[in-house]
């Protein structure tokens, strides 16, 4: 606090009386201290010339519960102690700690004072066992305590008063730290603390006598300039680097962008004492909390948010989907046209849709979109106009062609609209063409003509191939050659029985040649080969023969209405029969009973 009045009583210009006012300023602190036992530290005290004052108090403390909340272990925390110390009846505090460390601190200014004296009134309420400890300690940075008392191994005892100097050390602090630090192991233990008060005498300096010392702190406001009067106060001044009427948030010679000035210096450059607020970029005069927000890619606002809630310009085109088209923020590169968002748009016209889409002024172009078309072909054909197709790739012709009809023969129209007229008539009215088979041997070849329903006529003159007649020098059959007699040819056949199907001869194949002594060449060489008679022509047996196209040679039990049978074998197994020379035949023989039946291939050869 800085009064006119104060300052005017403190100057040179009325020393007579500066001793005794100033007595009578420091009396009335006091007062004021007594009255408040909370105040920490005096600071409206103006020393004209360094002086030392008398001793005042910087900290005093009662033990008010909220102090000492968190260092007890009784359920109430607090006793009452009656008037057996002098500390105005106020509650002691109780500790036990179980052999954890409990600690209070306080934090005071010392600043602008020395003579630092700590006292304070603690009671032990049982006695204090080798193991208990409590330290009085003092800091001047938290860290590194100085230890000032310690109470261990002591009997119960009254109340007393503890007092101890601090060392110029922990003067000029404007947060010395105070801490009373308890390990206790006995649940009976009880270290009572009250009363805690630092004190010290004020050291103020004021050189150039204008009421403002350089210590600051209890000796008020600090004198930044004590060899100038009219210096005295330091002003905050915001740097502004870009000219905009809003400050830097960073640091420059002070805090947040300020620059500490004692009074009637001149501003530096860049520097102002009015701003309108907080810059987020002090380097571009287009960026503050109130510029408007423009497409440059900048939080011109301040607001975090970069080209926000921007109205955007009319797009260059508005033909075709353009139409209302506006143009997007790029950030640094500002406004510019893009359509590619635009629905149906297309750089170069693809689609055939009924709109603008390269926004040219033109529609569909490219397309036959309107022209006339003919779909359907005969009688079905219908005409009509070019349109777009469904799947905008091209146009399709919107007639409707008609439904096809049954084709009527030689009405000159194609009714079921194939592409064809009269397709159903096999030939045009009064046409001819040939007809009948070959004009080869006997045959002749004719004519037929077509009739008015689109149909051919009977063929006339024409003479067709009849059965041929061998030997008589006609070709009837027409194929080219008359037909000659048959001469008749003797079969030979012969019956082989053997002891087992093993001995068989296996004569299946066309490739093997029979002739007239086959068969009794082969009983010959395979009874000589085993050395018995295995085999034998045997008589008796009848063998049967058919055209070889009549019927199917089967086995020798199959159909015998097509087949004709031989005579039986004779005494040398064999049997003899004629046969047209121009006719193919199957033959085989007739199983006789008691005998098996050759597993293997069966059924006769075919000559």
């Amino acid at each position: 606090m800085h009064s006119s009045s104060f300052k005017e009583l403190l100057s040179p210009k009325v020393k007579e009386a500066k001793e005794k006012i100033y007595k009578a300023f420091v009396v009335f602190s006091m007062a004021t201290l007594i009255l408040n036992m909370s105040v920490v530290g005096v600071f409206f005290v103006f020393n004209p010339k360094p002086v030392v004052a008398i001793e005042q108090q910087l900290f005093y403390s009662g033990m008010e519960e909220s102090t000492f909340a968190d260092w007890g272990y009784r359920s109430t925390k607090w006793q009452q102690n009656g008037s057996d110390h002098a500390c105005e009846n106020k509650s002691a505090a109780v500790k036990k700690t179980d052999g954890d460390a409990d600690i209070i601190t306080f934090g005071i200014n010392t600043t602008g004072y020395i003579g630092l004296k700590l006292s304070f009134s603690y009671k032990i309420a049982q006695s204090l066992e080798p193991n208990d400890h409590v330290y009085v300690q003092w800091s001047s940075d938290g860290t590194t305590w100085t230890t000032l008392h310690h109470y261990t191994n002591q009997s119960t005892g009254n109340w007393k008063v503890a007092s101890s100097s601090l060392p110029s050390s922990a003067e000029n602090k404007t947060d010395l730290k105070i801490r009373f630090r308890a390990n206790l192991d006995s649940n009976r233990d009880e270290f009572l603390l009250d009363c805690v008060k630092l004190t010290g005498s004020l050291n103020c300096t004021d050189n150039d006598d204008d009421g403002y010392a350089i210590e600051g702190g209890a000796c008020g406001s600090v004198d930044c300039n004590d060899n100038n009067p009219d210096s005295w106060r330091i002003d905050s001044f915001w740097y502004d680097g870009d000219s905009d009427g809003y400050h830097g948030i960073y640091s420059t010679s002070g805090p947040d962008g300020k620059i500490s000035i004692c009074y009637g210096q001149d501003i530096p450059e860049g520097y102002s004492d009015k701003t309108e607020g907080v810059d987020c970029n002090d380097e571009n005069n287009a960026v503050n909390p109130g510029a408007k927000e423009i497409c440059d890619g900048l939080d011109n606002d301040c607001d975090q948010d970069v080209d926000e809630d921007l109205t955007p310009p009319a797009a260059s085109n508005q033909n075709g989907v353009c139409s209302g088209a506006t143009q997007i923020c790029t950030g640094s590169g500002g406004w510019v046209d893009d359509y590619s968002n635009i629905p149906y748009y297309e750089e170069e016209e693809g689609s055939c849709d009924g709109y603008d889409n390269d926004c040219d002024g033109s529609t569909d172009e490219g397309y036959n979109v309107g022209a006339t078309c003919t779909v359907g072909v005969g009688a079905c054909a219908a005409e009509g106009f070019y349109t777009c197709a469904a799947a905008f790739d091209g146009t399709v012709c919107d007639a409707v062609p008609g439904n096809p009809t049954e084709e009527i023969c030689g009405d000159g129209i194609d009714n079921n609209c194939d592409g064809s007229v009269d397709e159903t008539c096999e030939c045009t009215t009064s046409e001819t063409m040939p007809c009948g088979q070959t004009d080869v041997g006997a045959c002749q070849m004719g004519q037929k003509t077509c009739t008015e329903n689109g149909v051919w006529g009977e063929c006339f003159g024409a003479v067709y191939p009849t059965e041929e007649i061998c030997g008589n020098g006609i070709d009837e059959d027409c194929n080219g050659r008359d037909l000659a007699c048959p001469k008749p040819v003797t079969v030979s056949a012969s019956k082989i029985v053997c002891d087992d199907e093993k001995y068989l001869p296996d004569w299946s194949g066309d490739s093997v040649t029979i002739g007239k002594d086959t068969a009794k060449n082969y009983v010959n060489n395979i009874n000589k080969k085993y050395k018995k008679n295995v085999c034998h022509l045997e008589s008796g047996w009848v063998f049967q023969w058919t055209n070889k196209g009549l019927a199917n040679p089967g086995n020798n039990l199959g159909e015998v209405d097509s087949w004709n049978s031989t005579d039986p074998t004779d005494s040398n197994g064999k049997t003899t029969f004629t046969v047209d020379s121009t006719k193919d035949i199957y033959v085989r023989e007739a199983m006789k009973p008691g005998y098996l039946n050759f597993s293997g291939k069966m059924g006769g050869r075919h000559f």
